[in-house]
Parts: structure tokens; sequence; C-alpha cells
């Protein structure tokens, strides 16, 4: 988390402090996550997701996924996106600008670490694949 915001609550609902105390984000949010990357992860009371920025403003809009991972990777997290047609989620990776850089396709996507980008594991069922985020990306680190 940038060490200079301080994530408070008040009144059950999540905003964000500077380090002097004034608020720069009232707290409006049922969960909030440490900054990383620059980014947010919040959910509201209708419990939907979204990545916002350190001025509130909306990176990835509220409801576009599921579900999203709490802080991004060296830029990247995986989300999850609800698919009536499967009647189920399904696994993709973004970066903190909301680029889709893996396509939501996987059944499941191993938790994303640095030391393993060149070989992430993903099934579609049971059939293992490897995702490997260097060719994907020129790995461009945030």
């Amino acid at each position: 988390m940038d060490n200079a915001l301080q994530i408070f609550s008040e009144k059950s609902r999540y905003g964000v402090k500077d380090e002097k105390g004034k608020i720069i984000i009232a707290p409006e949010y049922m969960e909030m996550q440490p900054f990383s990357c620059g980014v947010s992860l919040v959910r509201n009371f209708k419990y939907q997701y979204a990545y916002i920025n350190r001025w509130n403003e909306l990176v990835i809009p509220l409801g576009k996924y599921t579900w999203c991972d709490p802080q991004f990777v060296c830029g990247y997290a995986r989300v999850i996106e609800y698919q009536a047609i499967h009647k189920a989620g399904k696994f993709g990776i973004i970066d903190t600008l909301g680029n889709m850089i893996v396509p939501i396709k996987y059944d499941q996507i191993w938790v994303l670490n640095e030391h393993y980008f060149s070989k992430i594991k993903a099934f579609i069922g049971d059939k293992l694949d490897f995702i490997n985020l260097f060719e994907l990306t020129k790995f461009m680190a945030y």
C-alpha cells in the first residue's frame, strides 16, 4: 500500500485518509483493499467489485467482474466474469488499466507470482494449460 494512504472505517464504511489524516476518499465502500500498483479493489453495498485510483476514479467499473484479485502482482490481476452460457465464472488476467491480457476463458488460473510468470498454471475443465505472461506482454511490469 502507498504508505501515505491509510484505509479507515466509519459507520461500517471504508475510505482513505492521507498521512495528515485528511479524508481523500469518503467512507462509501463496504470493502476496500490496500492500494497496489496505484489502484485499490473496492466493493459497494450491491456487492459489485471495482478498482479505483487514489482520486476515487473508477479504473475498472463496478460490476464488470464478479471477483477480482485483491492485489495486483507486477501490474496484473486475475478476474472472474460470470458467463451465463457456462453457468459459471471464467478467469482471465487484466492489467492496471483494465486491458484484458489473458482472455476470460479459464475455469481456474493459479495465484499470480512474479517468479512463475513464464509458466502460470491454468485449466479449462481438466485440461492443464500454461500461460506465459512474459510472451504475452513482453513483460512490461508496472
